[in-house]
């Protein structure tokens, strides 16, 4: 592998978007051991800057198409008790799993998928290797050891209620300290 070689650990969002984005005359490796996993059931709401990046993909219009806009929204507590809302946004809200399928469909020709699990991320020859591979990340802990372990932020996760425009049902999830429904 030429040192000009660039390694993505990880191939879910962040992971597939870079590999797409790295330049044409570069090998990339894409590695992921779970590239055969089932589906994660959760929707992304993509904001004006990630629709702009999607759209530097190629991706923004199907990424409208597959998914729902939403220009407002009302958080509430378990009573119905509006907590806060949202007007006059314009956040396209689109499934994990067909952004995924998207971010697959036409990997350029220099991206060469690994699907297996890497354990030593210094071992990979190549220029570059970027960690892309989630919250337990082995590339961070290969590099920063306990240093890099994840810790809390004080940032809040928003679950909500939308509904689904195939099914003309309503989806909603209620999250708490040690449970969650949906």
């Amino acid at each position: 592998m030429p040192e000009t070689d660039i390694n993505v650990v990880g191939a879910g969002v962040a992971g597939l978007a870079l590999a797409r984005l790295l330049p044409a005359d570069r090998r990339v490796h894409l590695y992921e051991s779970a590239w055969d996993a089932r589906a994660v059931p959760t929707v992304f709401g993509l904001w004006p800057p990630a629709m702009r990046a999607l759209d530097t993909l190629g991706l923004a219009a199907p990424v409208r198409a597959l998914g729902r806009h939403l220009d407002s929204a009302r958080f509430h507590d378990r009573s119905g008790t509006v907590l806060a809302g949202l007007e006059d946004r314009d956040v396209w809200l689109v499934s994990r799993t067909d952004l995924v399928e998207l971010l697959r469909g036409g990997l350029p020709a220099n991206v060469i998928v690994h699907r297996e699990r890497v354990d030593d991320p210094d071992a990979l020859p190549g220029a570059l290797v970027v960690g892309a591979d989630g919250v337990h990340s082995t590339v961070r802990r290969a590099r920063w050891g306990r240093a890099g372990a994840p810790r809390r932020l004080g940032a809040t996760a928003v679950r909500g209620v939308v509904d689904d425009p195939r099914r003309r049902t309503r989806s909603r999830s209620t999250g708490g300290r040690t449970r969650c429904s949906g």
